[in-house]
């Protein structure tokens, strides 16, 4: 049993209740405060919030992590624009005179799910600053570019359309760019 402590805590409990830092500061662990856990906090009485039916709950501030930037927004507002854009393509399956050249019908409607997908995590990403979130927006960005990239490669595509999506692609990058860059450090206080 003594071989399974660390060196110096031979006749010690493990995890120890109370230790003292070399600066002075006292460390307890949390079950030390009845708490339970082994995560440790400095400071004072440790309390966690009580969620209602048990377990411990995560305020709203606690759960938003760190703040959406300025180029977060930007880009989560051009995400979901995009995706907006990507939804109409529900019109062109829906249209009686379909037989023109143009993607298939399949790809359409993948790039309207695909859209939706945008604009839902959008929402979610503003709301709550996640991160997840901004990564959900970048993933269906990126999707819906990878369905554009043939009217790059094939014959007989209008020149227009070329263009306009050789622009869509170049707002995609863009827009994954934006959203799922971390905010600056904030300065250290004096």
């Amino acid at each position: 049993m003594m071989a399974d402590l660390p060196p110096g805590r031979e006749g010690s409990s493990f995890p120890p209740e109370r230790e003292i830092l070399p600066a002075g500061e006292e460390v307890r662990t949390m079950r030390a405060e009845g708490h339970g856990q082994d995560a440790r906090c400095t400071g004072s009485p440790l309390r966690r919030p009580q969620h209602p039916y048990g377990g411990h709950d995560m305020s709203r501030t606690e759960a938003r992590g760190i703040p959406l930037s300025r180029k977060n927004k930007v880009g989560l507002g051009l995400a979901a624009a995009l995706g907006l854009l990507d939804m109409t393509n529900v019109v062109g399956v829906l249209a009686p005179d379909s037989d023109g050249p143009g993607p298939p019908a399949g790809v359409l409607v993948g790039d309207a799910v695909l859209g939706l997908i945008t604009v839902v995590a959008v929402v979610h990403a503003w709301r709550t600053a996640s991160r997840t979130g901004s990564r959900v927006v970048a993933a269906s960005r990126i999707l819906s570019a990878i369905t554009a990239l043939p009217a790059l490669f094939v014959t007989g595509v209008p020149a227009w359309v070329v263009a306009v999506v050789a622009v869509f692609i170049v707002v995609t990058v863009v827009v994954i760019a934006l959203v799922l860059s971390r905010p600056a450090p904030e300065p250290a206080a004096s």
